[in-house]
């Protein structure tokens, strides 16, 4: 299925205004399957031993309704890192995601119930573990790094009803967005999913940035204005259709970095 939305041939079939109906056909065309890594060009390519069976299940219909609005702005994501990873010294070791976008024209987003969000619990944040961030294996293995990783599980919703100001960030095309995770030799459990466990002196590590995909909340304007007055205003304030403005997908920059474990 073509994803992208501002694409000519969605203009072409649909109108705006008007809510369709998507579904499998019971018997028209073929389903198949097949991995990531070997779709090539079109599908049509693809050895047939390499395409895998399908059941056509009762999945349902799926409807969405057309808007003829701007496609939301894009945001762009970026990893940076120290070259060395001081794993018994004093040195901190700090990732950075930097977070651009191509709308010179200012917008907030919430970045709550993600492990980017400032909320904190007892297991450490909404971040549960450093590969919700990085994506990060061994240069010579391949072997993914096991970091620690720490989990509660809640009676009911442990959030706040509404977020805390620091969970909205605004950005703009002039105006970047920095995430800073520092890494150290922890031993505390409520910092462990911070720890530099994971990682072995003397190895060479190849990372690059991951994080989340997409952010569901978010308009246009500047923080000031949008997160000023009571409680009750911002809430108000933020009941936004988000089904008309759409989401903000997240582009990752893939651009491998590599850095030495020093012990």
């Amino acid at each position: 299925m073509l994803t992208e939305t501002t694409h000519v041939v969605w203009k072409d079939v649909l109108q705006p205004g008007h809510t369709y109906g998507l579904r499998l056909s019971e018997k028209a065309g073929e389903v198949f399957a097949c991995y990531t890594d070997e779709l090539k060009n079109q599908s049509e390519n693809l050895e047939l031993a390499k395409k895998l069976p399908v059941c056509r299940g009762d999945g349902g219909t799926y409807y969405f309704t057309v808007h003829d609005d701007p496609a939301p702005p894009k945001l762009f994501a970026r990893l940076e890192l120290p070259r060395t990873a001081y794993l018994n010294g004093p040195n901190p070791f700090t990732l950075v995601i930097e977070y651009t976008t191509d709308s010179h024209k200012p917008f907030v987003f919430d970045k709550s119930r993600s492990p980017l969000s400032v909320t904190n619990f007892c297991s450490g944040f909404d971040l549960h573990c450093i590969d919700q961030l990085i994506d990060c294996q061994d240069n010579a293995t391949g072997e993914k790094v096991e970091w620690g990783a720490v989990f509660v599980c809640w009676d009911g919703d442990p959030h706040p009803n509404f977020p805390h100001d620091d969970d909205f960030v605004e950005i703009s095309a002039g105006k970047p967005w920095r995430f800073e995770c520092t890494l150290e030799k922890l031993e505390n459990e409520k910092e462990y999913v911070r720890s530099m466990e994971g990682l072995e002196a003397g190895r060479t590590y190849k990372a690059r940035v991951d994080g989340p995909s997409s952010f569901t909340r978010w308009q246009y304007g500047k923080k000031e204005d949008l997160m000023a007055g009571t409680r009750q205003e911002k809430m108000a304030r933020w009941e936004v259709n988000m089904e008309k403005l759409g989401c903000l997908d997240v582009e990752r920059i893939e651009e491998d970095l590599y850095f030495e474990t020093v012990a």
